[in-house]
């Protein structure tokens, strides 16, 4: 599942439909995200295209989540809802200069200069664990009663939340926006 570009100019367009002026961002932008507010409820979830298969798929899922009872069915509250489970974590490793430039770059601290060295080992950037975010969707079970007439009537019984799947996400790609606003399901 696409959870990088795309996925961001799908809340790009989504802003712009609302007319709202503020700028999106993304997580390492401190601009956007300064850590003040939980992560979890600034985070934009990735865009997913769902269709009538994940929906089936989810379906089966959650019927096999329950004991379900000759007359009871489980209907679900469509597209499923994403939430930030964790935010995961990346770093940098630190530039070592070759034997070669171990000196130059002891006097300037300035590693852009050996980036073409083939000898000297550059800055990395280190996904060690991708975001992960759960899609889940409420169910409602229902069974069928009859009344005092003999007359078929519908009753929900019970309500339960039922994860759907979990995608993961490069931590850089974690979208910003404000909750609220017609942007947050």
């Amino acid at each position: 599942m696409d959870t990088g570009p795309s996925s961001t100019q799908y809340w790009i367009d989504r802003a712009a439909e609302i007319n709202y002026t503020d700028d999106l961002g993304h997580k390492g932008d401190e601009d956007y995200y300064d850590g003040r507010n939980p992560i979890e409820d600034v985070a934009l979830a990735p865009h997913i295209a769902w269709n009538e298969a994940d929906r089936a798929m989810a379906l089966k899922k959650a019927a096999e989540s329950r004991d379900l009872q000759p007359g009871q069915w489980i209907e679900l509250d469509w597209p499923p809802t994403g939430h930030l489970w964790t935010p995961g974590y990346v770093y940098w490793t630190e530039f070592e200069s070759c034997v070669t430039h171990s000196d130059a770059y002891n006097e300037r601290g300035d590693e852009t200069e050996f980036e073409d060295c083939d000898d000297c080992r550059q800055r990395e950037r280190i996904v060690e664990s991708p975001a992960e975010w759960t899609f889940s969707v409420r169910g409602s079970i229902y069974e069928v009663r009859f009344d005092s007439q003999g007359c078929e009537r519908d009753r929900e019984i019970d309500e339960d939340s039922f994860e759907v799947c979990m995608v993961e996400q490069d931590p850089a790609n974690i979208l910003i926006g404000p909750p609220g606003n017609g942007f947050r399901d």
